[in-house]
């Protein structure tokens, strides 16, 4: 499977997703020219919904990325400002841990970098998935069918049992 990720002017970027999605993200940068900047990159799909690989560096990119064209817009990430939790946007991702106690909330804007995306994709508008955490409270395991155990052969019930040794009388 190969994914085709659009920037630039219309430029094309034929991708092997079989990767984690940190090497993914890596080998975009070295290949789109972004290599030596200090930007964070990122894929949405045409409709214009963020993948948020950032967040899902070890997971294997082909799992995150099914898309059913196969085609994602390059975005870049950037910082607007630090502010409080109530301040949302539809393009603001998560918190950021500074230490010392202190979890500020970082809003970022995400841009894409592909030059006249909206001609070339009618119905896109940048958007970021909401984080299940915050939709569904805390992720629950999802419940295991218990297993159910064979029952005990009856050649095993008739085993032989230690014998022990027959009282002598005196």
């Amino acid at each position: 499977m190969f994914i085709k990720v659009k920037y630039g002017d219309d430029e094309t970027l034929l991708c092997n997703p079989s990767c984690a999605a940190v090497n993914l993200i890596w080998s975009i940068k070295r290949r789109t020219g972004y290599e030596d900047k200090t930007i964070v990159l990122d894929l949405s799909d045409e409709k214009g919904l963020v993948q948020e690989l950032e967040t899902r560096q070890n997971d294997r990119a082909s799992t995150i990325l099914t898309s059913d064209n196969r085609t994602y817009i390059l975005v870049k990430k950037q910082v607007l400002s630090t502010s409080s939790v109530d301040d949302t946007d539809s393009l603001t991702g998560g918190d950021l841990y500074h230490g010392a106690g202190e979890k500020p909330s970082v809003r970022y804007e995400y841009v894409p970098l592909l030059n006249n995306c909206v001609e070339l994709f009618p119905d896109y508008k940048l958007q970021v998935q909401a984080k299940q955490e915050e939709d569904t409270g805390p992720q629950k395991r999802p419940q295991q069918r218990p297993t159910r155990r064979k029952a005990a052969s009856p050649a095993g019930l008739k085993a032989t049992k230690a014998k022990t040794p027959a009282k002598r009388r005196s």
